[in-house]
């Protein structure tokens, strides 16, 4: 469904990422994990065109993204959740996923239940201001919010960061519940062992390249994680 071949992106002369190749079929769950610095937030914004790939193309569905706006990618089927979150605090719960559907034609209450079905907690806080809320609730809204783009593919960016771990329970719970749907999610993560468990396969990302790739069973390998890690 996604796939990057030979990517390159470069901040001035300098590269951020290198020969990067992956590809997320659908319904997959694909962890990208790595040092700070290592291109991985970056690979992020190339696929959604808020940064110019240099070299190498990104397609979906085999139609290339590249020079694409970011505006015609998320209508494409590419929904990216930011690290941070990013959500309007003024706003209510409720007009902040309504943003979500911006991407789709109409605007209906129906819509909404996209998100509610996978956060319950959104229904009942739907009122409340959005900065009012706890950095679960946030990252739920957040992630609900790109939900109602309706997109093939999700795209996560430290969902986890700041979290407790229940709540990084019910965040990661929540991807299963969205893979059901047949949603494809590349997710980037600060916490190495719980993504190499729950991903079908997890690529480590150093100094801008593709050192390795792990599956779940790797998950328990602590060494080899700190290897991964090392190997730039």
């Amino acid at each position: 469904m996604l796939e990057l071949r030979d990517v390159e992106i470069r901040y001035g002369p300098v590269p951020a990422v290198r020969n990067l190749t992956l590809r997320l079929g659908k319904g997959e769950l694909v962890g990208l994990i790595g040092p700070n610095g290592a291109g991985k937030s970056t690979t992020l914004h190339a696929i959604t065109g808020l940064q110019p790939a240099h070299a190498g193309d990104i397609t979906l569905d085999g139609r290339s993204l590249r020079g694409l706006a970011p505006e015609a990618i998320a209508r494409a089927g590419v929904s990216l959740v930011p690290e941070g979150r990013r959500i309007f605090p003024d706003f209510s719960v409720e007009e902040n996923l309504r943003l979500g559907l911006a991407a789709r034609t109409g605007l209906r209450r129906a819509g909404l239940d996209d998100a509610y079905e996978v956060f319950p907690r959104l229904h009942e806080l739907r009122r409340r201001a959005g900065g009012a809320l706890s950095g679960g609730e946030q990252q739920q809204l957040a992630i609900g919010r790109a939900l109602l783009a309706r997109p093939s593919v999700l795209l996560l960016d430290e969902p986890s960061l700041g979290l407790a771990p229940i709540i990084v329970d019910a965040v990661f719970a929540a991807l299963g519940t969205i893979r059901e749907r047949g949603v494809s999610i590349l997710l980037v993560e600060q916490r190495a062992q719980r993504t190499v468990a729950a991903c079908e396969r997890t690529h480590v990302l150093a100094n801008g390249e593709l050192r390795m790739t792990l599956g779940p069973d790797d998950a328990g390998d602590t060494q080899k994680l700190i290897a991964a890690y090392l190997s730039g």
